[in-house]
């Protein structure tokens, strides 16, 4: 009987240890280069964060950056911060699969973004899911925990 957990117990772990093997894959990231889409999303981001009514206010706090400046609004081409910024994307890829079904969600090895600074926080768009009158930035702190979307309207 001993011999039969025992055996149960490393078809178990072998199993378990498989099965994080499989899910650990490498996500890379570039940052998307500066062109009219990325002027849009910085000017929409811009007036996000220059919105001093309350509704704006609620929603700056609400996002974590409600006491950044349009000054402090500028496109990213840091590769490795690019390349973070993947990262958490494709770990809120993750998040959302899980709540609406994997089949769903369209996850890559590599994606292309446009990462925009606001302040110390960040807005990330990818470029291969744009939908024209429907375009949205994710929101992240500094740490890369995300935070919410914003709609950027076209």
């Amino acid at each position: 009987m001993l011999r039969q957990l025992e055996t149960a117990l490393l078809v178990l772990l072998a199993a378990g240890a498989g099965g994080g093997a499989m899910r650990a894959r490498a996500v890379t990231g570039t940052c998307a280069p500066k062109d009219a889409q990325s002027d849009r999303l910085i000017a929409e981001l811009k007036s996000f964060v220059g919105q001093t009514g309350m509704g704006g206010v609620v929603e700056k706090t609400t996002m974590g950056v409600k006491d950044v400046t349009p000054a402090q609004v500028a496109l990213v081409t840091d590769k490795a911060i690019c390349s973070k910024a993947a990262a958490a994307y494709d770990s809120q890829l993750d998040a959302i699969a899980k709540k609406i079904g994997k089949q769903s969600v369209q996850k890559r090895s590599s994606y292309s973004l446009y990462v925009v600074t606001l302040g110390s926080s960040y807005a990330v768009e990818d470029t291969k899911s744009l939908q024209a009158g429907f375009e949205t930035a994710d929101i992240y702190d500094r740490n890369w925990k995300y935070i919410g979307v914003r709609q950027v309207h076209s």
